[in-house]
């Protein structure tokens, strides 16, 4: 999962990179800069759900671990 969400991340911004490079490479030095539509609209939606599969991950992960983590101090009799 966390391979997934890490390699749709990687992609987005090698996408995101590309387009606003080409762009601006194509505009003559005095122009502004002013990104697409479709890339500054789609930004947002693909960083909310890129957190979101990493906090889902994140989540699963402590809920495996934190057992195996205090399992003796769980049972021991003093506890630090």
């Amino acid at each position: 999962m966390a391979e997934l969400k890490c390699g749709s991340f990687g992609l987005w911004l090698h996408v995101s990179g590309a387009v606003t490079g080409v762009t601006r490479a194509i505009l003559s030095p005095g122009e502004t800069y002013v990104p697409p539509a479709w890339l500054a609209g789609s930004n947002g939606v693909l960083f909310a759900g890129t957190g979101v599969v990493a906090a889902v991950f994140f989540g699963a992960l402590l809920w495996r671990l934190c057992p195996i983590a205090f399992r003796y101090w769980w049972v021991s009799e003093k506890r630090a």
